[in-house]
Formats: structure tokens, C-alpha cells, sequence
């Protein structure tokens, strides 16, 4: 299986007990989110991230990459001259793209996981077409973030993510609170993209830990709409008497 696609997978299985004795253990404890660092260049060494996102990769700098058991590594909008037979040899995961020029081979890839990168306007026909076309996720990257600390912001995601029913990547640019991640998490996002430039802004070890504290419940859900039957007025099926 796709290492992004199993990560996505382990987001949502409930956790096994032990069968024997002791305690469980922290192994047993499903992430509510991945963490997903962006960069220019391939820093792999930190334990904080899930995954590795690949940008700005030129085709002559393409090569194989070993990781950690359990990480995955992808490349956003990769260079036209690279050949998605190239993409598979070299042991990726996932491409990420807007480009529209690039080969429409790269959608059958039996390798690879795809996502779409949305940087501005996601209207609903963008979403119907991502929708029909064997996108596995969508990776929120606006060119003018919005303050998630504010109403305002969560709107502007809400408006994204409710037209969506793919996984979600959404790009930060600061440490995200406890509530704001709860509220993210209930708008379907279940991947959080770090730009290695601003990883030091961040501070890793309380986004990880808030994570951890994000409320179960608070996954998105299916629509639920409001029972009417308690408003309808109780109708005798009972046969008429002649």
C-alpha cells in the first residue's frame, strides 16, 4: 500500500488493546493529524514530521530517498522534464499538483498517491472535476492565508472544505492553538503543512502535544440534518370504516 494513503488509513482505525498483560503503550496511540514539513532541500533528520514535501525539485536532482519506517516524501508541482517512470524509481509517495501542463499519465500512476494544490479562488465546478478525477487529497496553500484565530479565517478554510470529500493538507504559517485545531479537524483537515523556512517559528514539541489532545469527535462528520418527524402531525393508517 502508498505509504501517504496507509498514514491517511492509520488517521482513522481505532487503536488496538493489548491482549496480554501490562500497559498500553504509546505505540497504540493513532496521530489525529500528520505533520508535513515543505522545503527546497531534503532535511529528513527530525522526528516531529510524518512526512517530507519536495519543492522547486529540478529533474536532474531527482534520487532515490530512504526514510524512516512509517514517513512519507512527495515533491508539490514537480518539473515538466521529469518522467513519472523516473517519480516510481526513485521511491516517492505522492506529487502534489496545479500545474496543468504536466502529463495526464501521472493520474493512472499505480505508484503514486496525487493531490491537488490549491493556492487561491476553489469554486464548485473546481471541486466537482477534483471529485470526478482520481485525486486522493487536496493541499490548501493560499497565497494570502487567512488568521485562523479569528472567525473570519475558519470561514475562509469552511468555504474550501466544504465543497471537498478528499483528505486535506492546509498549509500554517504559526502555531496553531489547541481550539483552532479542533475546529480544523472538524472541517475534515487531517494533515498540517510546516514551510521549513518558518519551522523554527513553530514551536513543534506543543503543536505535536495539541494534536495529541484533539477531541475524537471532532473528525469530520456526514451532514446530519434536523428530525422533522417530531413536527408532523400523527396520520391513522388504520383502514376507513364503510
Amino acid at each position: 500500500m502508498n505509504k501517504l494513503i496507509k498514514q491517511f488509513d492509520n488517521l482513522t482505525e481505532i487503536p488496538k488493546k493489548n491482549l496480554g498483560f501490562g500497559n498500553r503503550t504509546s505505540s497504540n496511540k493513532n496521530k489525529k493529524m500528520l505533520i508535513v514539513t515543505e522545503s527546497t532541500f531534503m532535511d529528513l533528520g527530525s522526528n516531529h514530521f510524518d512526512s517530507f514535501l519536495i519543492k522547486d525539485l529540478e529533474f536532474d536532482s531527482l534520487k532515490k530517498i530512504k526514510l524512516s519506517d512509517g514517513k512519507s516524501i512527495g515533491i508539490l508541482n514537480p518539473d515538466k522534464n521529469i518522467k513519472l517512470k523516473s517519480i516510481e524509481n526513485a521511491d516517492y509517495d505522492y506529487v502534489i499538483l496545479n500545474d496543468l501542463n504536466v502529463d495526464s499519465e501521472i493520474l493512472t500512476s499505480e505508484k503514486l498517491t496525487i493531490g491537488f494544490h490549491i493556492t487561491g479562488t476553489f469554486d464548485d465546478d473546481l471541486a466537482d472535476i477534483i471529485d470526478d478525477l482520481p485525486f486522493s487529497f487536496v493541499y490548501i496553500d493560499l497565497l494570502s492565508p487567512p488568521d485562523l484565530e479569528k472567525l473570519s479565517g475558519i470561514f475562509s478554510i469552511a468555504n474550501i472544505t466544504s465543497k471537498i470529500s478528499k483528505n486535506i493538507f492546509l498549509k500554517l504559517n504559526k502555531s496553531p492553538s489547541l481550539n483552532t485545531l479542533n475546529l480544523l479537524s472538524s472541517l475534515g483537515i487531517n494533515s498540517i503543512v510546516i514551510n521549513h523556512d518558518t519551522a523554527d517559528h513553530i514551536k513543534l514539541d506543543q503543536l505535536v502535544a495539541n494534536i495529541n489532545l484533539i477531541k475524537p469527535e471532532n473528525s469530520k462528520n456526514p451532514r446530519h440534518y434536523a428530525d422533522l418527524s417530531s413536527a408532523m402531525p400523527d396520520i391513522d393508517t388504520s383502514e376507513d370504516d364503510y
